[in-house]
């Protein structure tokens, strides 16, 4: 058949390699578009420039992407052999791999920015009125920054991947599950040791040189919605305490479902913390929902008790009741 032909099988190569070109170059003029726009001294109009670049190179690969598809497609159409189109894998995979990258990036970098307002407008409070430490959690500092929800977990989640070509850590299944039930509420924003971005959600990396428990104390103030993963680390048990006694009405404690019958250690080390901190909550005048049985979502109140939920939304729209009816009586 024509198709078999060398030569003809040599022009499908060389397309298909054509088809990477313009790809790498707008790889090449991203970066230097970033460069430049990284550099602006001001950082509104760095946002701002930012933001679109990351919104249209989204866009950019997405649509390189379905034109290789396209033209793998009228190939395989007329050729009417699968070998003809298979050329065509390293073109789509690169510009469909940069457009996941990309849209990772773009969620990165807009953590980043929320991260650096945050911290900015926190300091420059506490230095201009003096007032700072837990008893910022009462004042009302300016929003400079878009509404989020903050996801507080131990680091202990992270695990350290084997494989070398890997990222440096592999995501817990249950963490990513939660992020995937809060997807679409709210933009969601996880305290990690590495900058990678969960699938629906951005990582928080803080600088060695900040003082963490004041980082993670500004970023729950300015958060308009807390998830917090019960542990038994000394990092975590501190951020519970400091929910429970300045957040407690946008706090939303979440235990995922667990099968008892096919529990993997992880899952085994996890029901062990879970059942720990319970105990430690009840030592303590705060009772627990029943856990593991199903995903469980549950906030308390002043008097200690708690109100279970049975999603995400249905805390979420819990939370901004509580906050709506605070400014109405402020």
């Amino acid at each position: 058949m024509w198709y078999n032909q060398p030569e003809v099988r040599f022009l499908l190569f060389l397309s298909a390699f054509a088809l990477c070109i313009p790809v790498a170059a707008m790889i090449f003029v991203q970066l230097k578009l970033l460069g430049k726009a990284e550099n602006d001294e001001g950082s509104a109009n760095r946002e701002r420039r930012l933001a679109r670049l990351y919104k249209v190179f989204d866009a950019v690969y997405l649509s390189y992407t379905l034109l290789v598809v396209a033209v793998a497609v009228v190939v395989g159409l007329n050729s009417i052999g699968f070998d003809s189109i298979k050329v065509y894998f390293l073109p789509m995979g690169f510009s469909g791999t940069l457009w996941v990258l990309n849209g990772r990036n773009k969620k990165s970098s807009e953590a980043a920015a929320i991260l650096a307002k945050v911290l900015s407008g926190f300091s420059e409070y506490a230095r201009r009125t003096g007032i700072s430490g837990v008893q910022l959690a009462n004042e009302s500092v300016t929003k400079s920054w878009p509404p989020f929800a903050l996801f507080l977990r131990s680091f202990h989640l992270e695990q350290h991947s084997p494989n070398p070509f890997a990222k440096d850590f592999k995501e817990n299944e249950h963490e990513r599950r939660l992020v995937h039930l809060v997807e679409g509420e709210t933009k969601l924003f996880v305290l990690g040791l590495g900058k990678e971005v969960l699938s629906g959600a951005a990582r928080l990396q803080l600088s060695s040189e900040l003082n963490w428990k004041e980082a993670v104390f500004w970023l729950a103030a300015a958060a308009d919605v807390i998830f917090l993963w019960p542990g038994s680390t000394d990092g975590t048990i501190w951020e519970i305490n400091i929910c429970l006694s300045h957040f407690s009405r946008k706090t939303i404690f979440y235990a995922p479902k667990l099968d008892p019958y096919f529990m993997s250690d992880e899952d085994k080390q996890l029901l062990k913390e879970f059942s720990f901190m319970a105990d430690v909550l009840r030592e303590v005048g705060f009772e627990t929902p029943m856990l593991f049985g199903e995903n469980t979502f549950w906030i308390y109140a002043g008097d200690k008790t708690f109100r279970a939920f049975n999603n995400a939304v249905e805390s979420c729209a819990y939370v901004h009741e509580n906050a709506l009816e605070q400014r109405t009586s402020n």
